[in-house]
């Protein structure tokens, strides 16, 4: 590229620009094959995973298949005239009856390679024939171990085995399949002992790769044989789902749980390796991230010409038109320079508006108050730390002063109303209880202090706008005029601050208005000025602060914040009258809780207040009046509480089945606050809302699984839990075991 003359060098604007492009386009295709080669993992895995499954699944069926059709032979033969005339005649049996049962004997374990051996057993006579020509006890047959051990059908209490036609059982590592001849009692059986080892090669032949295991239910491998511990696969409980993965160790096996034969199929999963994810996705991943590069580095090349055109058009008429052009032949040094230049103007400028910056502030809050719209006002010109301060507030309001002539203050018209304004500044900048607070003049004598704050509460901001208020209202008393002074409400956005100001203006107004007219107002009303209704508001607050601390039965620090307020009204300047209105004011508002929790009136002691004339006595004497009234109020919540959480037991206990039931479900049914509820519950039941909930619902499953046949699924759903997983989760831990191994254990 050569443009205005110039070469293209190492060091030039374009050179910088496409070796950043194309670092971060290398960094985006390392990001990306990271993302892509968890993807291919993953799928890769899901297609082992489901192989693993359908190997599985056809090698247990196909077990079943083979086993159950030898049962089918097992099961005709013993009703041959042959086996049953020998089996109930025994008086009348011959050698040659005996031949020709050693002759069928012989037949069914020659029909298929997976019968090792078959024999009859008749119990009265403890006489055996087997398959390989033996006739004899059964003390002397190989098999008497089994034989000792072997439970009839008849003596077995589970119906569905009485009622089977056969039985595939395990013992002594072998695999059996047995019939029992029954008239008024056990007659007779007849056995087939499996070839356990031809019938793992018959289904392995469709397997690949890792050989297939058989667990039974008592956790123990017993074809083939494994060095691993097959009981710990049993914890996972995997029988609660046909089909699925398990971790074992660093292993993943793939099970297969067949619910007829009771057994379990293992299958350990071929680690995956990165090298077989790219065998398998390398012909389709390859190209396309060569594609992607080379568009990639394409796209680069583009964008760069397009922002360096601009620059050197520039640096082009600079070199062209500049004095000293060796000096700025190097257009990276020659942008460096512009860049410092352009952030000292930046700097320079910055410095001019914090100067100006009170100025600028005030204009801004003036054409805020005076109805201006948000966008014209001129925020945007403002310093960004000061801007932050003032448009990241959480509260926000306004304290409204005006200066009011006194019958007292004869030269206070003389007097220069910036100065009234300077006045209050510096009573303002003394005060560090807000994040922000600026003063603005308004007219007709008007004075606007702005206030914001982030971090205090509802209460902690009145507290502290009274504490202003005092402070000013103080600080002209001695002064030649007086000054008026009220605010507005809190709001959330500095553009509502318009609205705080139009109130707190409202309200002087309107008590100059109550002043001026004394025959509409009573001398009561008269005495009270604008400072005393506000500390009426934050004692009010306080109070309930105090019914807070009650609620939650925390009668101590209940006293002692009574105690700290005392203390506040003790050391306030107003009179003994108004003391004693603050007070009243307190006491109205237990009064009013008092009533709601136990409906009583009458107090146990005499109300003495208006004999006292003395500060600390008539502290004393409320601090205990009003104690006394804390104390009704917590015995009455007492009761509600366990009214409460008897009402909620019975409405659990109807409602228990729906999955959605919540404390907070229960608090709306009581219509109290559902903190609230979870702490009387808490306290009462020592237990918590959701313990209580599953262990009523743990009893109400216990219960149907032991009187009815509803699968274990059912049950969970209709007790209330929303998965079964989660229902056999707290059926363990609440009772130690399953719900199905609950069953079984209590049925038996």
């Amino acid at each position: 590229m050569k443009k205005h003359g110039r070469k293209l060098v190492a060091d030039s604007v374009f050179v910088r620009t496409l070796i950043t492009l194309l670092a971060l386009l290398f960094l985006l295709l390392i990001s990306f094959w990271g993302v892509l080669n968890r993807m291919m993992k993953v799928n890769y895995e899901h297609g082992v995973q489901e192989n693993s499954r359908q190997v599985l699944k056809q090698t247990s069926e196909m077990t079943e298949l083979a086993l159950h059709l030898l049962s089918d032979d097992l099961s005709h033969m013993i009703w041959e005239d042959t086996i049953l005339s020998y089996l109930i005649a025994p008086q009348s049996r011959s050698s040659q009856e005996e031949y020709e049962v050693l002759l069928l004997l012989n037949r069914l374990a020659q029909r298929s390679d997976l019968v090792e051996t078959a024999w009859l057993y008749a119990p009265e006579e403890k006489w055996v024939l087997a398959s390989d020509g033996f006739a004899g006890l059964e003390d002397e047959y190989e098999q008497y171990t089994m034989l000792k051990d072997y439970i009839p059908s008849t003596q077995i209490s589970d119906k569905q085995l009485q009622d089977a036609d056969s039985r595939i059982f395990i013992a002594n590592d072998n695999l059996y399949i047995a019939v029992d001849f029954v008239l008024t009692k056990h007659i007779g059986s007849l056995f087939l002992q499996v070839n356990l080892p031809e019938l793992y090669e018959m289904v392995n032949a469709q397997s690949q790769g890792e050989p297939i295991y058989y667990l039974d239910q008592k956790g123990e491998f017993f074809a083939p044989e494994s060095e691993i511990e097959g009981r710990s696969f049993l914890s996972v409980n995997m029988a609660s789902e046909s089909t699925g993965i398990v971790r074992h160790g660093k292993e993943q096996w793939c099970y297969q749980y067949n619910e007829k034969l009771q057994w379990i199929f293992l299958q350990k999963m071929d680690t995956i390796t990165q090298g077989m994810i790219f065998r398998e996705y390398i012909p389709i991943v390859i190209p396309g991230l060569l594609i992607f590069l080379t568009l990639g580095i394409l796209g680069a090349y583009a964008v760069t010409r397009k922002i360096y055109k601009p620059i050197n058009q520039l640096v082009g008429l600079v070199l062209m038109y500049g004095e000293d052009r060796e000096a700025q032949k190097n257009e990276w040094s020659y942008l460096k320079l512009s860049f410092m230049q352009t952030m000292d103007e930046k700097k320079m400028l910055k410095n001019s508006i914090k100067f100006w910056e009170n100025d600028i502030l005030e204009q801004v809050f003036r054409k805020l108050l005076q109805g201006s719209a948000p966008e014209e006002i001129g925020m945007n010109m403002l310093d960004p730390d000061t801007k932050a301060i003032w448009k990241n507030g959480r509260q926000y309001q306004v304290v409204v002063c005006q200066k009011s002539q006194e019958a007292k203050a004869t030269n206070a018209a003389e007097l220069d109303s910036r100065l009234f304004v300077q006045s209050i500044e510096q009573i303002v900048k003394k005060n560090k209880d807000f994040s922000g607070l600026f003063v603005v003049p308004m007219d007709q004598d008007f004075v606007a202090i702005m206030l914001t704050d982030s971090d205090k509460s509802a209460v902690q901001l009145k507290k502290a706008v009274f504490q202003l208020e005092t402070e000013i209202f103080n600080a002209f008393r001695a002064s030649a005029f007086a000054v008026s002074i009220d605010h507005g409400r809190v709001y959330a956005h500095w553009e509502d601050l318009i609205y705080s100001w139009q109130e707190g203006v409202q309200n002087i107004r309107y008590n100059k208005y109550l002043k001026c007219s004394p025959d509409a107002v009573s001398n009561e009303s008269m005495e009270r000025t604008e400072l005393n209704r506000e500390q009426q508001r934050y004692l009010e607050e306080r109070a309930h602060q105090i019914l807070d601390h009650l609620l939650k039965e925390q009668q101590k620090q209940a006293e002692n914040l009574l105690e700290r307020i005392s203390d506040e009204i003790m050391q306030s300047s107003a009179s003994l009258e108004q003391k004693k209105s603050y007070f009243d004011t307190i006491e109205g508002v237990f009064l009013e809780k008092r009533l709601t929790v136990s409906g009583q009136e009458k107090d146990s002691i005499e109300d003495k207040r208006n004999e006292f004339k003395d500060d600390e006595d008539l502290r004393k004497y409320m601090v205990e009046y009003l104690k006394l009234q804390m104390e009704q109020i917590l015995r009455g919540t007492r009761k509600n509480s366990y009214r409460y959480v008897e009402s909620a037991r019975q409405y659990i206990q109807e409602n228990c089945s729906d999955s959605g039931l919540s404390s907070q479900m229960v608090a709306e049914y009581l219509h109290i606050n559902t903190s609230y509820f979870s702490e009387i519950f808490n306290k009462q039941m020592q237990e918590s809302f959701s313990s209580y909930l599953n262990r009523i619902r743990i009893d109400n499953a216990r219960k149907l699984l032991l009187s009815t046949k509803l699968p274990v699924y059912d049950i969970g759903f209709k007790c209330g839990f929303t998965t079964v997983q989660h229902f056999n989760r707290m059926f363990k831990k609440y009772t130690g075991m399953t719900p199905k191994q609950y069953r079984d254990t209590k049925s038996t």
